[in-house]
Formats: structure tokens, sequence, C-alpha cells
């Protein structure tokens, strides 16, 4: 130790800012101080014998007695009208009364009592609470440093983990260690994070130690990371205050950067919290794997057709191109539609699917602005958001609104009106189900891919397909058709059919029960005639649906 330092100056007083701001936030509360000390020494990668030599000067008499931050003030008053003379002699103890001292004067400012005289677990805990929920970094780092290991409250893992991942989010170095220390699922990211963040700040020895510990971090995107620290050196943004608005903005996948600089160097609330109100968290990470499997279990065998809808999705990175073209599945049949819209949502695992019916939207649901159908839709909670789009018989105008867009919304920045941004909206795939009359009108712009019509081979399998979803539908044992019911039911479109049988099953349901299907219910269930599926999904006749 030389002036009072360790060999590792950086970790060590990461290390013992933490732990004195354990002893300060939770004043008199009894917990163990070498054990939390020894968990930090780890997390902070410092040697056990300068965490031995630490720890020792930590809970030497001068050390214990700056128990708030007016004893720290008082100290250092003393230090400057006495002189030197009144400094400690032992090596270290001033810089371990320098460590607490500051951190509990940071302590105080933020609102977190600190005195280490007797004072309620109960409210120590509700002052952290409250200053995390006002964006104090310094505590919700310590909630979720209290939480991981278990200092004071019952060990939570999961809630710790989310605490320090927000801390992280803001570039909080201390978070990132405990990050990288406690969560074993993401200590890839983390770690690649940190290192990046720690070489960004000259911490070179700090970086090697963190490599030396959990091996060399991959290659990792920390844009947003430097960005923050941009922000911060240009004091738009503070350091120890968390904006939730600001971080959404800084991580967005579909905000350009120009975008985001303009947004974050500003110091417009306003905008900023109308940005953030927008879906900010799109994006794509690798390619997009398509289980065919997903495919197998559907009554009608199109194994052309299937081949062709999985090379699409395995093809999705080439959307970027100016000449991708969207996939279109088209059929006369709205349930063999919609039954192959399920497979491939399922055959997309991670993915969000969207069904968006465009014979129920507004010419505005096309135009560049924070409404439209696209961002409106966009599911944040996802890394890929797959869009599945029905379209329908409605005006020329929309139609070829709704084209159009499909088109070009995939593969190129959308500048929105109100707030002045750039949302990328490459990150969806748009897929149109729509029956084999408006697949021409997309064809020019889509690769249409035909299911073809349901054989009469194929009604059987495509009846029994239908009962049994019924069955588990409407939460019954068994659906029994007899032979003649089954004769009627197969004479009718594929449509029809489902129509008749889902009106006969919900009539007579009885839940846990078997439910009989007779020749006679089909007289009362059959559908009306003359309408069929189109653009626009459903239709209604005298407030009654029809298919």
């Amino acid at each position: 130790m030389k002036g009072g330092k360790t060999v590792n100056d950086y970790t060590a007083e990461l290390m013992l800012a933490e732990f004195y701001a354990l002893e300060g936030a939770l004043g008199g509360t009894d917990f163990d101080r070498a054990s939390a000390f020894r968990t930090l020494a780890d997390i902070f990668i410092v040697g056990q014998k300068e965490a031995n030599t630490l720890f020792a000067l930590s809970a030497c008499e001068e050390v214990a007695d700056i128990a708030s931050p007016s004893d720290y003030r008082r100290y250092c008053r003393i230090v400057q009208y006495m002189g030197s003379s009144r400094a400690p002699e032992q090596p270290g103890i001033e810089y371990c009364i320098a460590a607490k001292g500051t951190v509990f004067c940071e302590l105080e400012e933020y609102g977190i009592a600190c005195n280490t005289a007797v004072r309620l677990h109960g409210d120590a805990l509700n002052r952290l609470r409250s200053a995390s929920a006002a964006g104090v970094v310094r505590a919700s780092r310590l909630l979720g440093l209290m939480y991981a290991a278990g200092i004071t409250v019952p060990k939570d893992l999961p809630r710790g983990i989310k605490l320090l991942d927000r801390c992280a989010r803001w570039n909080d170095i201390a978070a990132l260690y405990m990050l990288a220390y406690f969560d074993d699922g993401g200590r890839a990211g983390t770690v690649g994070v940190l290192s990046a963040l720690l070489k960004y700040n000259a911490e070179y020895a700090a970086a090697a130690a963190l490599a030396e510990r959990y091996g060399e971090a991959g290659e990792v995107c920390a844009d947003g990371h430097f960005l923050l620290e941009r922000v911060f050196d240009g004091a738009s943004l503070r350091r120890d205050r968390y904006v939730p608005a600001a971080a959404r903005v800084v991580y967005s996948g579909i905000l350009d950067t120009r975008s985001k600089e303009r947004l974050l160097f500003s110091g417009g609330e306003s905008a900023l919290s109308a940005a953030a109100e927008l879906p900010l968290k799109l994006r794509v990470r690798g390619d997009m794997k398509c289980n065919a499997e997903a495919f197998a279990s559907l009554p009608l065998k199109r194994t052309e057709q299937v081949g062709q809808i999985v090379k699409a999705f395995a093809n999705a990175d080439l959307r970027l191109k100016n000449s991708y073209r969207p996939l279109c599945i088209c059929a006369d049949s709205r349930y063999v539609l919609e039954m192959f819209a399920a497979a491939c949502a399922r055959s997309l695992p991670g993915q969000h699917a969207e069904i968006i019916d465009v014979g129920a939207t507004s010419f505005g649901d096309f135009e560049p602005r924070a409404g439209n159908i696209f961002v409106r839709s966009c599911n944040e909670d996802r890394s890929n958001v797959y869009m599945m789009f029905f379209t329908g018989s409605i005006e020329d105008a929309k139609a070829d609104a709704a084209a159009s867009f499909l088109r070009t919304s995939a593969r190129k920045a959308f500048c929105l009106c109100s707030p002045d941004l750039v949302l990328d909206l490459r990150a969806i795939m748009p897929v149109c189900f729509c029956d084999r009359t408006n697949s021409a009108r997309l064809a020019k712009m889509c690769n249409v891919v035909d299911i073809g019509q349901v054989g009469s081979e194929e009604k059987r399998g495509l009846l029994d397909y239908i009962l049994e979803n019924k069955r588990r539908e409407y939460g019954l044992a068994a659906v029994k058709a007899e032979v003649k019911a089954v004769a009627g039911l197969l004479a009718m479109s594929a449509d029809e059919m489902e129509s008749a049988a889902d009106r006969i099953i919900a009539a007579k349901r009885t839940v846990g029960q078997t439910v009989p299907v007779l020749e006679r219910d089909l007289l009362k269930a059959a559908p009306s005639a003359g309408n069929k599926f189109g653009f626009g999904g459903l239709m209604y006749e005298n407030d009654e649906r029809i298919v």
C-alpha cells in the first residue's frame, strides 16, 4: 500500500464505497459486516490480502468515529485548522475516512438518512426504496445488492438483478460488476459492456483483471453505452440520476443516432417524453429461425408451399435490400388462412405475431406519424417483431396505401411527423394473408404463396382437426359426430364447416362433457349463403357474424 491506497486503487475504491454505503444507509441495522465485505471484495476482484488490510482499517476506532456526515465535516475542519498533526498517522486510515465521509455526504444529499446510531430497519428500507423510485442510482444499486446477496432482507435474486440491470443500463460501473457476479445467464454480455466502458475510461488494469476472472469478452454492441458517456460528459444528464425516458431513447433499436443525439443533448423534456412513449425497444438480433415442424400437425399437407414459407423466413435478412419482396399467403378459405397464420407464428419461436385487419384501419394508419399502425402494434418486450398483416376488400385507395406500406416499411427508416424522429422499422417482417382475388393485386409487390383449395379427400382430416380444436377450445371431454352429420358437414366448404361446427358445439356445450353433433343440428347451424371471406376479414349481416 502506497500513500494509503491499494495496488488496484480503482476497484478498491468501488468496494469501499459500496461497503460504507451499506453502513450509512442501513444505520444501526445489525448485519454481518465481515461477510458483506468479503462478498464485495469478490465482486470487485480485490485480492484477499488487500481486502483484509482494508477491512481492518475500516474497523479501527478513528474510522468508526465517523458515524454521520456531520462527523466527517467536523473531522475535515479539525484537520484544516489543526494541521497535518491531527491527521491519522497509520497509513490508509485517512484514505478510509475520506472514502467513508464522502459516501455519507452523498447519501445525505439523496435523502437517505445516514447515521450509524440506532435506527429502524424498516425506516432505512423505505428511504432506500423512495430514493430508488425517484431515480437515485446509488439507492437502486444498494437495494439490488441487498436483494441479490440477502443482506438484511430475504434473498431475492431476480428482484436484485432487475434493480442492478437498470443501473447497469445507466453506465453504472459498480452495478455492472455486481451484475456480472450475480447474473450467470447474462454474464457474457455484461462483461463485454463493462470491459468496453473500463477501456473507454482508461481503466486498463481493471479491464485486465476482469478478463482474467471471467475470460475475454466477445464482441458486444456498446453503442448506447458510449452515447450515454458522451451525454454525461456534455452535462445534459447526470450519472447519479436515472431518467427512464432517456434510457429508453438511448437503447432504442428503431431511433437513428441523429435523432437520439438531438433528443438527449437538447434537454427538451417534452420531446424526450413524447419519444419515450413510442415502442423503442424493437430490434432484430441475429437471423430469424423458422421451425418447419410447426406445419407438420396441420391437416392440409402443403409440402411445396411450406417450403416456400420457410425459405422466405430464412431469407428475412434480405429485407434491407431494395429488391426485397414481402411474403403473401393466399387461400379462398378464411379458416385455412387463420390455420396457416397460427402455424407461421408457432414456427418462429421468440417472435411476436401481430394480426392487423386492414379493413378496420383508417387512411391515417398508413401515414408517417406516431399513431401509424405498425408503430402502434409493435410489441417492445420481444427482441424481434413479426407482423402478420391481414388485408381486405376495401376501397382501392386504402388497399393501395396498405400494399405500398407493406413493401416499404420493412426496409426503410420511417420519418415521423410528430415527434420529429426517424424510426427504423426494418426489424418488422410483414406477411400478408388474403384471398386469391386480392393476392393478384399484391403480386407485383409480394412473393405469393397459394395454399390452394381444400380437396374432397382432405376434408375429413380437416373436419377432425376442427372438431378436436373445438373440443379443446370449449373444454369438452369429447365431440361425437354421427355419420349423417359428418356427411352433411363434409358437403360444406371449409369455412361453412367450421362455422356450423362452432355454432352447434357452442349451443350444446357443457364443460367436461361429451357433445353429440347430430344431423338435425345442421339445419339450425347452416350458415347464410352469398357472402364469402375477402379483404376485411369478418362480415356482418343483420347484426350477425357470417363467414
